[in-house]
């Protein structure tokens, strides 16, 4: 089951409150979307919670081979 948000923050301002540049930001949204995370304006949606969890566990370092670039 898919859940989704709204981001409150402009990304700019959501970016400089985590001490990192937009285009940074822009770059982890994406490699998140392997996860099951969509970002489309300020709405986020994530359709495979347990997925990004283990992503959360392990770190983006150590993916599993099915999600190898």
């Amino acid at each position: 089951m898919a859940s989704d948000f709204e981001l409150r923050l402009e990304k700019c301002r959501l970016a400089s409150s985590l001490g990192m540049a937009p285009e940074n930001l822009s770059r982890a949204f994406k490699s998140l979307q392997s996860y099951g995370v969509k970002v489309d304006g300020h709405r986020v949606t994530i359709s495979d919670q347990k997925d990004l969890e283990g992503c959360a566990s392990v770190g983006l370092d150590g993916r599993a081979d099915r999600h190898a670039p």
